[in-house]
C-alpha cells in the first residue's frame, strides 16, 4: 500500500479543514514547501497537493510547481484544483507536476483529457460527504464510481469531507468503490493512527493519503511508509 503525504493548499498556506467546512480552516503551515521538503528528507516518493482557492489559486500553483522542482526526478509531485480547460493541464505537466487529479467539478475534462494525456498522469478524485458525491447530494458515491471507473480511469481518490479532521476513515467507501470499480482505490481523510492504515491496508486500498497528522507530529511519514508500504 502507497503512503502519500497531502497537503491542502490556502493563499499559499498549508492548512487543514474540519469536515471540509471552509469556515474551519487552520493554519498548519506558512511555509508548505519546506514541509515538502521535510517529507522529501524522510523519503516520500510522491506528494498530493490540493488547490482549496478554486477563485485565486495562482499563488497555491505557483507554489505545487515550486514543490515539483524541489522534488526533481525523486519524487512525484500530484496536484489537485478545479482546472478550465486542457491548457492548464498542459502548463502543470510541463512545469513538472507529474500527475493532475480533476474531480466531479471537473468531469467534463475527464475524457479529453485521458485521450490526451493518458490514465498515469490523470487520476481522479471523488470528493464526497459519506455515501453522497458532494455537490450532488442525490447521486450514490458508488454509482458514481462505477461510472467513473468506466471512463477508463485507472486510480481513483476518495476523498470523503466527513472524515477530515476526524480520526475516523470511511472504510466502508474504499471497500464498496473496490467492488464496482477495476480502478486502483485510495484512501483520503481521517487518517490519524496505525490502526486506520492497518484497517485501510486490508480492505485492499492502493494507497493512503494523510494530511494533517503528519504535519502536527501524530504520524510520523518515514514510520508509516516503512510499516505499510507494499
Amino acid at each position: 500500500m502507497k503512503i502519500i503525504p497531502a497537503l491542502f493548499l490556502s493563499q499559499g498556506k498549508a492548512v487543514s479543514r474540519y469536515k471540509g467546512d471552509v469556515e474551519h480552516r487552520t493554519i498548519l503551515s506558512h511555509s508548505p514547501v519546506a514541509v515538502a521538503r521535510q517529507f522529501l528528507q524522510q523519503g516520500a516518493d510522491t506528494i498530493h497537493l490540493v488547490n482549496l482557492d478554486d477563485d485565486d489559486g495562482a499563488q497555491n500553483t505557483a507554489l505545487a510547481y515550486e514543490i515539483a522542482a524541489l522534488s526533481g526526478q525523486s519524487c512525484a509531485v500530484q496536484y489537485a484544483s478545479r482546472f478550465e480547460n486542457l491548457e492548464e493541464i498542459q502548463a502543470c505537466l510541463d512545469a513538472g507536476i507529474a500527475r493532475i487529479s480533476l474531480t466531479q467539478y471537473t468531469e467534463s475534462l475527464l475524457a479529453p483529457a485521458l485521450a490526451e494525456f493518458g490514465p498515469d498522469k490523470i487520476w481522479f478524485t471523488i470528493i464526497s460527504r459519506r455515501e453522497s458525491v458532494d455537490g450532488f447530494k442525490d447521486l450514490d458515491v458508488f454509482d458514481y464510481g462505477q461510472k467513473i471507473g468506466r471512463s477508463g480511469v485507472q486510480h481513483i481518490i476518495a476523498n470523503d469531507k466527513q472524515a477530515e479532521g476526524t480520526d475516523h476513515p470511511n472504510y466502508d467507501v474504499v471497500e464498496r468503490l473496490l467492488i464496482v470499480t477495476q480502478a486502483h482505490i485510495y484512501a483520503f481523510g481521517g487518517v490519524t493512527k496505525h490502526e486506520h492504515l492497518a484497517l485501510l491496508q486490508k480492505t485492499g486500498a492502493a494507497g493512503v493519503l494523510i494530511s494533517p497528522a503528519l504535519l502536527d507530529g501524530t504520524l510520523n511519514l518515514k514510520e508509516c511508509m516503512a510499516r505499510f508500504t507494499t
